[in-house]
């Protein structure tokens, strides 16, 4: 999906620049540019996002026996 997104915004400013009277190098050089640079915004916000939210889920502890405290006055008679 990156991929698709990116090779967008590369054709759309293409034809903007080339709209704008640009030449064909600038044209896609300044449409390069744009892509790089949204690509690394993907990957600045991708990786936090990955490390601090999408954790794995730690999986829940068998609750621990509890002994009943023997006390010497509650044992039976005999």
């Amino acid at each position: 999906m990156d991929t698709a997104v990116l090779a967008t915004l590369v054709s759309s400013r293409t034809a903007t620049l080339l709209g704008q009277h640009e030449n064909k190098t600038s044209a896609l050089t300044g449409s390069y540019q744009l892509a790089y640079g949204a690509g690394a915004l993907f990957v600045a916000v991708g990786v936090p996002v990955s490390l601090f939210v999408l954790r794995q889920p730690t999986p829940p502890t068998a609750p621990v026996p509890q002994e009943e405290p023997t006390d010497a006055t509650s044992a039976p008679a005999s």
